[in-house]
């Protein structure tokens, strides 16, 4: 950005450039509240112009990946979350003067040491397929470093995740208002349970106890065995009334199964899903979801380690950002913009307003 003038600032702003002068000279003629608005809006343009001078903060994005499998699979929905989340971060860099580079590492290899030479900080996601020694190599760097959707309990490095008991609550919480008395939590059958995926089980478990209910878990198996889940989903004397999958993507894959064995019967168990991809994977189905705030969740990644860098002495701490409840495939209760619900006060407001009560209570833990 190159200087302002006096000029551009008074059609900025919709006022004489005479006025301006005034302010900035601190003569009378002008009431307060436009002396206070030209002064705010100087202030504001005096800081971007030093900002941009300042050379720019070089940030890190290292993601982790096995020989086994591409980072963006483009089959499990990782792909779109890791867009989104890269999208929050390219957002707040390009307002905070920051420059971003991309890295690969393969988990079977060594670090290249050398991509880390001029970085200010690291963003790592991914960090679970590393070891011990790597995550120590890595650290040993003196690099400020902020996880992203892990933390390391024990350790003393930042991390920024979703807040997935929040996001269980406020799905259990919806299908119980609508009725639904035996949710069922299912999720893939074998094979390593991801960190979110275990919060969620775990939310689950906390939230069927709390409120004496049997909790039920239904593990979906190979895709060639679906069709038996289905069948024994069906027979079942007890069968559950709501289906609450790990991930919309685990969701995607029996939906189809699960549409054509319901024509000409009953309504089926009521569907909600976590990740809120609807519409990002193409799919003829709707089903209600858990919004995880992705890129949110990449501003606020970029806007802790900026924190770390900066500051001395910044204390460690493990961010949770709260996810939001989208409902599909129901009847609207409700109509009106964002601001006209919340002041309405009804279901819409309700729902807003309960999800965020973690994080007005605080969600930033330090050690």
């Amino acid at each position: 950005m190159g200087k302002l003038t006096l000029k551009e600032l008074a059609e900025r702003l919709g006022v004489s450039v005479s006025a301006v002068s005034l302010a900035i000279n601190g003569r009378p003629g002008l009431s307060d509240e436009t002396r206070s608005r030209i002064l705010t809006e100087v202030e504001a343009a005096v800081y971007q112009v030093k900002k941009s001078a300042a050379p720019a903060t070089r940030i890190l994005l290292l993601f982790c990946r096995t020989a086994a499998g591409p980072l963006f699979s483009g089959t499990s929905g990782t792909d779109y979350i890791f867009m989104d989340l890269q999208r929050g971060i390219l957002d707040l860099a390009s307002r905070e003067n920051c420059v971003t580079t991309i890295q690969y590492w393969d988990a079977d290899n060594p670090l290249n040491t050398e991509a880390l030479r001029d970085c200010a900080g690291v963003l790592l996601f991914n960090a679970p397929l590393l070891s011990a020694g790597q995550l120590d190599a890595l650290f040993a760097l003196h690099i400020p470093v902020v996880l992203v959707d892990h933390a390391l309990p024990g350790q003393p490095v930042c991390s920024v995740s979703i807040d997935n008991e929040g996001g269980m609550m406020q799905g259990l919480d919806w299908l119980y208002a609508h009725g639904c008395r035996r949710p069922a939590f299912v999720e893939p059958q074998g094979g390593h349970m991801h960190r979110n995926e275990r919060e969620r089980r775990e939310a689950y478990m906390r939230w069927m106890e709390e409120k004496g209910l049997q909790p039920l878990w239904l593990y979906l198996p190979a895709h060639q065995e679906a069709e038996v889940f289905c069948r024994k989903l069906e027979e079942a004397a007890d069968a559950p009334d709501a289906l609450f999958f790990s991930s919309d993507y685990l969701a995607f894959s029996l939906l189809p199964l699960l549409a054509e064995r319901r024509q000409g019967a009953a309504q089926g168990p009521r569907i909600i899903g976590f990740d809120n991809l609807g519409g990002r994977i193409p799919s003829p189905y709707a089903f209600s979801s858990i919004d995880i705030r992705s890129e949110t969740r990449g501003r606020e990644a970029l806007r802790l380690l900026l924190r770390l860098i900066q500051e001395d002495g910044c204390p460690c701490c493990h961010v949770r950002i709260g996810t939001q409840l989208v409902v599909r495939g129901g009847k609207i209760i409700e109509q009106g913009t964002h601001e006209n619900l919340l002041e309405k006060g009804g279901y819409y407001a309700d729902l807003y307003n309960k999800q965020f009560e973690q994080e007005a209570a605080g969600q930033v833990f330090g050690e």
